[in-house]
């Protein structure tokens, strides 16, 4: 008998559902797309697939709970102009990855390609607020032209918005891990970055901090 793992069942709510605090809710696997207007949860030890992409409004959180794994399906992303909260442990790490990475829990029917590099588009502070712990993001750099652009990181800064980051991994991304363009604000803590075409883009009034942190076999 295998362990369970999440994605293992799904989840669809018709009606109303009152979850008290003693109700922990596990392994489900749930969807989402479109505009996300107000505060949010995704479930941890849950499988998220994203199917088109999400905007996270000025007054909105969207708060990802430790061990959810969070995939992409091809050309799609997520841009905060709120806060994005993504805050695992070293127990139950967060990831955000491809829908063809089955490494991550992707069910991956017979014929799809392995997951690659620009799979998917990214993360993206639009002014927005990001931060992330105990986090991995691989696979992403999609961009509409397939050439380079200030959106084209799997983590995008701009607008005044702010990253941190630690505790966490950035791998396999098409162009660079982290832009920050024009405005921003980028700390990164105990993060590898790895397999990426350019570390770590800073351009303009942007102000990056990198502290213990290991840049490998990027350009």
């Amino acid at each position: 008998q295998s362990v369970p793992q999440a994605g293992d069942w799904s989840l669809a709510i018709g009606g109303a559902f009152n979850q008290t605090p003693f109700v922990q809710i596990r392994y489900v696997s749930q969807t989402h797309s479109g505009e996300i207007s107000s505060n949010q949860e995704w479930l941890g030890n849950s499988l998220h697939t994203v199917t088109g992409n999400i905007t996270v409004d000025a007054n909105a959180t969207l708060t990802i709970d430790p061990g959810a794994v969070v995939l992409f399906e091809p050309t799609v992303g997520i841009t905060v102009n709120g806060t994005l909260s993504a805050s695992g442990n070293e127990a139950e790490p967060i990831v955000f990855s491809s829908s063809h990475d089955a490494a991550a829990g992707a069910n991956i029917p017979s014929g799809l390609p392995a997951p690659a590099p620009g799979d998917w588009a990214g993360i993206f502070m639009n002014g927005g607020i990001a931060m992330f712990n105990h986090a991995t993001v691989r696979y992403s750099g999609y961009t509409s032209g397939g050439g380079w652009n200030p959106n084209a990181g799997a983590l995008n800064v701009q607008n005044s918005g702010m990253i941190v980051m630690s505790n966490s991994m950035i791998i396999q991304s098409f162009f660079d891990a982290v832009i920050a363009w024009g405005s921003g604000h980028v700390s990164l803590v105990n993060t590898i970055i790895a397999g990426c075409d350019r570390g770590i883009d800073p351009d303009g009034s942007s102000m990056v901090g990198l502290t213990n942190c290991v840049i490998d076999n990027c350009r």
